[in-house]
């Protein structure tokens, strides 16, 4: 009588689905600001759980002789996930991989193909290189190199547009009486503002803060020339 015996699936080390690669992803570099907050937007807590239930899964631990099998099945899931999830789904396993690979095992060719598709993806985007990891740019710029001060290929903030040279030449309608303009607003705080108005008929100008916080939104001071800065 033949034996039968019941095949034995490997049990999966990372438990993030691509729905979880997707959300993290948006979390860190969605929305419509081209400076999300990035990573740390993303809890401490959730990046790490990824790493302990892989530690649990495979009974090994960060630098035992174990742990470069472990790696490996890791980011090969993880990779397999965010192609399954596409798009968002690969800024989000940008994440999770960063927090779980060493400096020593961040070269791995399938988290470096991962990198690659997120940082691809951001950057059509629009998302500001500044808010990537640094080392994510380093791998932008040796691969693809660099235009002036900017990662080759990244848009800019900075359009190359001819700047007026005199003062004089840039247009400037002269302000009614009660009448604000808004001068500037960080996208880092969206609900401050920087306002010139005038106050009374004698030509009286000054620039007036408004906002939930005091600070004057990194504006230099000869940002802010010939006003005077109050808040209100």
């Amino acid at each position: 009588m033949p034996l039968f015996k019941r095949t034995r699936h490997a049990i999966a080390y990372l438990t993030a689905s691509s729905d979880d690669l997707r959300r993290i992803g948006q979390t860190a570099f969605g929305g419509e600001c081209v400076y999300p907050p990035g990573v740390q937007a993303v809890p401490v807590a959730e990046l790490d759980g990824y790493v302990i239930a892989a530690i649990e899964r495979s009974g090994a631990s960060p630098g035992s002789p174990e742990w470069a099998e472990v790696n490996e099945r890791f980011l090969g899931e993880l990779a397999t996930t965010a192609a399954a999830g596409g798009d968002w789904a690969y800024p989000g396993a940008l994440c999770v991989g960063q927090n779980f690979v060493t400096t020593e095992t961040r070269d791995d060719p399938t988290f470096r193909a991962i990198v690659d598709q997120a940082l691809e993806f951001l950057r059509t985007d629009g998302v500001s290189y500044t808010v990537l990891p640094p080392w994510t740019v380093d791998h932008w710029q040796t691969r693809h190199g660099v235009e002036g001060i900017h990662p080759a290929g990244w848009p800019s903030a900075l359009e190359g547009i001819a700047t007026p040279h005199d003062e004089d030449e840039i247009p400037v309608e002269e302000l009614g009486i009660g009448e604000t303009r808004k001068l500037a607003q960080a996208p880092a705080a969206p609900a401050n503002m920087i306002f010139a108005e005038r106050r009374n008929g004698r030509g009286c100008r000054r620039g007036s803060r408004r906002g939930r916080s005091t600070p004057t939104l990194g504006l230099a001071g000869s940002d802010c020339a010939g006003l005077q800065i109050v808040s209100s």
